[in-house]
């Protein structure tokens, strides 16, 4: 069995012996990103937890329930090809190699399909961050595939 070896690059040296270099992971506005992680952050951060707790009181006396933090979202702000060019445009610029991008949103693969009409992206994976509850909490699995795109110049 071959083995395969993968290399994390911060500084650029190591680059020098690869034509590729992989974004695996980048969000667009199609993603929903879950706010579960402020409740673990203001369990470590005094400022963060005493405006959680005014929050949640808040939130409570408007509301009636308790907050839930695992049910809110925010929608990060890149449109799929300005996120695709950001990330492409990095790897190029500061590592110097091709740039294999993936757009893996939340649940949702319209990013990468809306792209790959697109000479630029016709390579470009079809990602996805799938989120899954187990139980009374949330996970998430990435799968990432690149099926061949077919045009009709190619039928």
């Amino acid at each position: 069995m071959k083995l395969t070896k993968l290399h994390f690059e911060c500084n650029g040296n190591a680059a020098r012996r690869f034509r590729t270099a992989v974004s695996l992971h980048s969000h667009t506005l199609h993603s929903r990103e879950t706010l579960s992680f402020i409740g673990r952050l203001a369990k470590r951060v005094g400022p963060i937890r005493a405006a959680l707790v005014r929050g949640e009181a808040k939130y409570k006396s408007v509301h009636g329930s308790s907050l839930d933090l695992s049910r809110a979202w925010w929608t990060p702000p890149a449109v799929p090809h300005e996120a695709w060019a950001l990330e492409k445009g990095h790897i190029e610029r500061r590592l110097g190699l091709q740039a294999l991008v993936s757009l893996t949103d939340h649940d949702d693969i319209e990013a990468p399909l809306s792209l790959r009409v697109l000479d630029e992206c016709r390579g470009l994976p079809i990602s996805v961050e799938w989120t899954f509850r187990m139980g009374r909490r949330s996970s998430t699995s990435e799968y990432i595939t690149s099926p061949p795109v077919r045009r009709a110049s190619d039928a």
